[in-house]
């Protein structure tokens, strides 16, 4: 993830740059995470995609490197209460919201 410029809003844009999920993949990662690319433009609030920003890059870093190594430190803990707070409430009855569905 490093050494490209990745994307929030769509597996790709026209220019080739790729969203986190493609990424990995691109590099061999052979896993399915079906809810990873909608959870991910809905954290980044994308209607379309952009450039990912270096606060929601850093916050993408440190969620993989808590989920691998299954340590949680301070700073760790601080960007995951950061994602609570920001992310989106999915609408009351959708999957996830409140109330019944």
């Amino acid at each position: 993830a490093e050494s490209e410029e990745l994307i929030i809003g769509a597996y790709t844009d026209r220019f080739g740059h790729p969203c986190p999920m493609l990424a990995a993949h691109r590099r061999g990662a052979r896993t399915c995470v079906r809810g990873f690319p909608a959870a991910w433009d809905a954290f980044g609030r994308a209607n379309r995609p952009r450039t990912a920003t270096d606060r929601e890059l850093e916050i993408l870093r440190a969620l993989l490197q808590e989920s691998l190594t299954g340590r949680v430190d301070p700073h760790g803990l601080a960007i995951s209460a950061s994602i609570r707070e920001e992310s989106p409430r999915p609408p009351v009855g959708a999957p996830g919201g409140v109330g019944p569905a």
